[in-house]
């Protein structure tokens, strides 16, 4: 970004601030801050342009304290799944469900079991820590196979 999107002004400046994170649940929204969220901001105006792959985190950061708080409703579920950039259809062949299930429990037509929410908080946490140890364990199972040789592992002493 070269200018400002509101004044058109070229005095930009990147900052870390704190964002408020809204995670949408039944019983009225849980709002999280999340500071040290990269932005630009313009000193003419005072507008803040946050950066994208850090309001993704953010979201992901205020995903995991909602689910950590036990958090469970259909709202909650969805928000979870949207700060994880995953489709409908994508999350319900990873949890061996129909679209419909999923759709069932962003809708509050069936509540999802205890497994699901572990299943979205390992994601989660994966996620932030940059790995993907769940969602591929979780695509295996779609899809076993055996591999034509012995696997060879060591035993280590712990």
């Amino acid at each position: 970004m070269k200018r400002c999107a509101v004044c058109h002004s070229s005095d930009l400046r990147e900052t870390r601030e704190s964002v408020e994170v809204v995670v949408p649940t039944a019983s009225g929204p849980f709002r999280v801050l999340v500071s040290g969220v990269a932005n630009v901001k313009c000193g003419k105006c005072g507008e803040s342009f946050l950066s994208g792959p850090d309001l993704g985190r953010a979201e992901l950061l205020a995903g995991a304290e909602a689910l950590g708080r036990g958090l469970r409703d259909s709202l909650t579920l969805k928000f979870v799944r949207k700060a994880l950039g995953l489709r409908a259809a994508e999350l319900a062949e990873l949890l061996d469900v129909s679209a419909e299930t999923v759709s069932r429990w962003e809708n509050g037509h069936r509540e999802a079991e205890r497994s699901v929410w572990n299943a979205l908080a390992d994601l989660v946490a994966d996620k932030l820590a940059g790995t993907t140890t769940t969602l591929e364990r979780l695509r295996a199972h779609g899809s076993p196979r055996v591999p034509k040789r012995a696997v060879r592992l060591r035993l280590a002493r712990a």
